[in-house]
């Protein structure tokens, strides 16, 4: 699955959704399907996800346990909720969007506030 969300190949992807594959399973990397999806910006695959039952309220642990990515990835431990990391300037406002119309939680005080992230953002920061 994680090989055909890089590729963008959303007919793999369907085709593994239509055989019953746990959308919401955290892989051994410590993430989501629908937390790759994102990290490869492929607004997309995940809409397709989304659609198809992927739960944006899942945490990752790829940023929660350094032992899961190497050293200098991001040691910071706060993020690993979609929403959080939407807020962040490298992606457009819609990815936002899109995890809020599917369920994403606003409210998430698990880690960091999706709006704290949101408004670091001097560009689109007031829009969000």
């Amino acid at each position: 699955m994680a090989t055909a969300i890089y590729d963008g190949d959303t007919r793999s992807v369907q085709s593994m959704i239509n055989d019953g594959i746990d959308l919401n399973r955290i892989s051994k990397g410590g993430m989501t399907y629908l937390f790759y999806a994102m990290l490869t910006m492929n607004y997309g695959m995940m809409e397709l996800l989304l659609k198809n039952g992927a739960d944006p309220n899942i945490h990752s642990d790829f940023y929660t346990r350094p032992n899961l990515h190497e050293k200098g990835l991001s040691d910071d431990k706060s993020t690993g909720v979609c929403l959080v990391y939407s807020g962040y300037r490298a992606y457009d406002i819609k990815y936002m969007k899109l995890l809020l119309k599917h369920g994403a939680n606003i409210n998430d005080t698990t880690y960091i506030s999706p709006l704290s992230i949101a408004v670091q953002d001097q560009v689109q920061g007031k829009k969000r």
